[in-house]
């Protein structure tokens, strides 16, 4: 049963659920917060919060993901500095942790 739910699970930990979340609270809260504030430091705050909110598992795993959220946010200035899509490069690096994670839960530790 286990290996029949696999390949929808692996589509929305890996590649659906970094689109959705990078749309939201990186792309679309930035700029949101960027148009009304014009402060990137509001804005990092606010993405990597609401982030953080998001994966509400535990102080310790809001904790983690604030953290992580405010490296998507640096990632996504870095990628305006250098001309390159902030949707597309958090996405992939947020893919490629997500894919991490289902490998080491799902084929690793289990």
């Amino acid at each position: 049963m286990e290996e029949e739910n696999s390949l929808p699970q692996f589509f929305t930990i890996v590649i659906f659920v970094p689109i959705l979340e990078t749309l939201i609270f990186q792309v679309g809260i930035i700029k949101l917060v960027l148009y009304f504030f014009e402060n990137k430091k509001v804005a990092l705050i606010t993405s990597a919060t609401l982030f953080a909110l998001s994966h509400p598992y535990g102080i310790f795993y809001i904790l983690y993901t604030f953290i992580i959220g405010l490296y998507f946010v640096y990632i996504y200035f870095l990628s305006l500095r250098k001309n390159t899509s902030p949707f597309l490069t958090i996405f992939i690096v947020h893919a490629l942790f997500n894919l991490t994670c289902y490998i080491l839960n799902y084929h690793i530790i289990r």
